[in-house]
């Protein structure tokens, strides 16, 4: 049997039993969800094209997902962790493509496992991110097989290059920057120059805007809440001086940059690159992939750090990057790969490393709810949605119809435990519900809000129509303890019962809110 094909099923194996390992242990070590995975969980009650200031896309997968294997943290994980294999696997094969070399191809994708955000952020509370950056991947393999003319037909390249395009934008938005980094570092390099003015490029623009129009016109009709979160957090606590906006937002730059690419950088330095005057030269398509990876990631910085330049984005958060850093580890390996070939032996040793790396994660991922008891603060995983939710259907004695949250974490959360029940939420990064129909009968309000005031705004804000209704019903404290927690260590919930008629407005926002 060929040893290349050897190799390459190897790293494929290792590779999903490991992305199935964070699965499982996700799904086992607690029901409760963390806060990318219960907006997913709030999100998918029904489908909708667009839902807030992220893309529909996820959603529209994960939907797909939980109605398979229910709605819970393992359908999630499987999803995720689908994702991230197949990021993994495509950068192998792309690297795979451009040198013939499958020991090059194995330090290119296992580097990402020296990406922090990748290697443990991803696991540990990410969702869209995850799958632009798997888009970032299957693009740049789609662009290099293309110039190898290695599809079939030169019009099904072009195809799956618009799919990918309308894919990577439908699950964030940002991923449109590296479209353009793309198409920017191609039109300079003339082995990839030809593939960005061939007639057939329109092929890709029709499959993506006709994949794109239905989102983008719902965009339009929902431009505040589709830019709201996006723009609050990238302009943070902005300044009316230009200079001292500029100087924060490029600390903030500098330190993701770092944050994301230092220890790749590190480690590929001092395993690999060492003066040796017998370093085999790199063939014609290997330097072209990686100039195009180089290029790119000039464009994208460029377009980075120009938002820093113009005073309105003082921060920068390390995921942002993720989609762009992924390919960080293929350029190095195209860069400086006679470097890697002539030194077999810490291949070796960088393959150890990676699986005592993989091994650590998985470890880190048990450790981290069960952590809370010994450092006395406590995450998402350790909360107790589950014995919330029984204790409310305990207390009425019935299933309500309608539960409404101030936020949509809560809410999401409470969706995974009442999955008859519909869940509603009152913040402003949510669309759902515009208009609820049928919001009848007993609805059944709940809070992790502590003061008296929080919890009488929440219950002016959801019943809009007060006559009728009675505001001065008592709300019903709850005190559970925490998942994993030490002795005493509680979370407290309160909640509190309305009845929805038709004639009396509970649960529901006005459009004009949005």
């Amino acid at each position: 049997m060929d040893r290349k094909f050897n190799r390459r099923s190897v790293v494929l194996i290792g590779l999903a039993v490991y992305f199935c390992a964070h699965a499982i242990l996700r799904g086992f070590i607690s029901p409760s969800l963390n806060f990318d995975e219960s907006e997913q969980s709030f999100l998918s009650q029904s489908l909708a094209w667009g839902y807030n200031s992220q893309p529909p896309l996820y959603t529209w997968i994960q939907t797909l997902f939980f109605e398979v294997l229910g709605c819970n943290a393992f359908a999630m994980a499987v999803m995720k962790n689908g994702f991230l294999l197949l990021t993994y696997w495509l950068l192998f094969r792309a690297v795979e493509e451009v040198t013939d070399s499958v020991p090059l191809a194995i330090v290119g994708s296992l580097g990402m496992f020296t990406i922090p955000q990748i290697a443990w952020e991803s696991h540990r509370d990410l969702s869209h991110t995850v799958a632009a950056t798997c888009m970032t991947c299957a693009l740049f393999y789609c662009i290099v097989r293309m110039a190898g003319q290695r599809f079939p037909r030169p019009w099904i390249g072009y195809a799956c290059l618009g799919l990918i395009v309308a894919a990577g934008i439908l699950f964030k938005y940002n991923f449109g920057i590296v479209v353009v980094g793309f198409i920017l570092a191609a039109l300079t390099i003339k082995e990839y120059r030809p593939l960005v003015l061939n007639n057939r490029m329109l092929l890709s623009v029709a499959i993506a805007a006709m994949m794109l129009t239905p989102h983008l016109l719902w965009v339009l009709d929902h431009s505040m809440i589709a830019s709201r979160k996006t723009v609050q957090t990238l302009t943070g606590d902005r300044s009316e001086f230009w200079f001292d906006n500029m100087w924060l937002g490029s600390q903030a730059f500098l330190i993701s940059a770092f944050a994301c690419c230092g220890l790749t950088l590190f480690v590929f330095m001092v395993l690999y690159v060492r003066k040796n005057n017998s370093i085999p030269e790199s063939t014609a398509k290997t330097r072209s992939a990686m100039l195009l990876i180089e290029r790119f990631l000039l464009v994208v910085l460029t377009i980075l750090f120009m938002l820093v330049l113009s005073g309105h984005a003082i921060e920068f958060k390390n995921r942002w990057f993720q989609p762009f850093v992924c390919l960080l580890p293929a350029y190095l390996v195209l860069r400086f790969g006679g470097h890697v070939l002539v030194r077999p032996r810490t291949q070796n040793l960088a393959q150890v490393m990676t699986v005592a790396i993989m091994l650590v994660l998985l470890c880190a991922m048990m450790v981290r709810p069960l952590a809370g008891q010994w450092r006395g603060k406590y995450c998402w995983l350790n909360m107790p949605y589950d014995l919330l939710a029984v204790e409310i259907e305990n207390q009425l004695d019935t299933k309500p119809q309608i539960v409404v949250t101030p936020d949509m974490r809560l809410g999401g959360n409470l969706r995974v435990f009442l999955p008859d029940s519909t869940i509603m939420s009152h913040d402003t990064e949510s669309s759902l519900p515009e208009n609820p129909a049928g919001a009848t009968g007993l609805v059944v309000l709940v809070t992790e809000s502590q003061t008296r005031e929080q919890r009488s705004s929440f219950l002016k804000q959801v019943a809009t129509d007060t006559a009728g209704v009675d505001l001065e019903s008592p709300w019903v404290r709850v005190e559970l303890p925490m998942r994993y927690g030490s002795e005493g260590a509680t979370a407290t919930y309160h909640f509190r019962t309305l009845r929805s008629t038709f004639t009396t407005r509970i649960a529901e926002r006005s459009r004009g809110s949005f």
